[in-house]
């Protein structure tokens, strides 16, 4: 398995730390303190760098048949899809810990700085989760149906989820501090039991995904 996350890895040096370096140096360039705009912005990006991976991914091994290829090898399925679990972990990982180191030489109050930390993590659970369901995706349906099926729910996503700001924001502006505030005074304890739960999920999402693999291979 290990030389599958090898091969597989590539997919760090040519998309994964180029964009982290680039996107350091625009926020050191910035010189701007901590602010929402900044910090919805990065946990954006941490999925648009997770799908992207996936995608990136997938579609190079449609294009060369990687799998068919695999299957001559002493690999068995759980190892091949393990291996692609595990390079996504890594890289929600990878830049959990740079949004976190990122936002300390940011300049914030510590209210705001404590729910950055906060969001960080929940949005790093809600990726890990969300790639696991699309792997099962690719999987059950083939990357080239999973992929349209999938930017449209992004695009049709993000574009209600705009839609519902415009709407919803106005009413609930002045309950965001008592929001905040409620988030940052729930004990670390609680957010690490969370953090495991999510890469529990995230494990039986891989088992399934496993199984529709075989399935899909008759």
């Amino acid at each position: 398995m290990w030389p599958l996350i090898k091969k597989n890895s590539i997919v760090f040096l040519n998309y994964i730390i180029p964009f982290l370096f680039f996107f350091t140096l625009y926020w050191f360039l910035e010189k701007r303190p901590l602010d929402p705009f900044i910090l919805g912005l990065q946990l954006f990006w941490m999925w648009i760098l997770t799908s992207g991976a996936i995608s990136n991914t997938e579609q190079r091994e449609a294009k060369n048949d990687a799998y068919k290829f695999l299957q001559t090898l002493p690999l068995n399925d759980h190892e091949i899809v393990a291996a692609k679990y595990s390079i996504i972990l890594g890289i929600v990982v990878t830049v959990f810990i740079y949004n976190q180191v990122l936002f300390s030489f940011f300049e914030s109050g510590p209210i705001l700085m404590k729910l950055a930390r906060i969001l960080t993590t929940l949005q790093a659970v809600i990726c890990l989760i969300l790639a696991g369901f699309l792997y099962i995706g690719v999987y059950k349906f083939g990357f080239h149906k999973m992929v349209k099926v999938f930017w449209g729910v992004a695009i049709g996503a993000a574009a209600l989820m705009i839609t519902s700001l415009e709407v919803i924001m106005p009413g609930i502006k002045d309950y965001l501090p008592v929001i905040a505030q409620f988030l940052v005074s729930v004990h670390w304890t609680i957010w690490l039991m969370l953090a495991l739960l999510g890469l529990y999920v995230y494990h039986e999402l891989m088992k399934i995904a496993v199984k529709a693999k075989i399935a899909a291979r008759g």
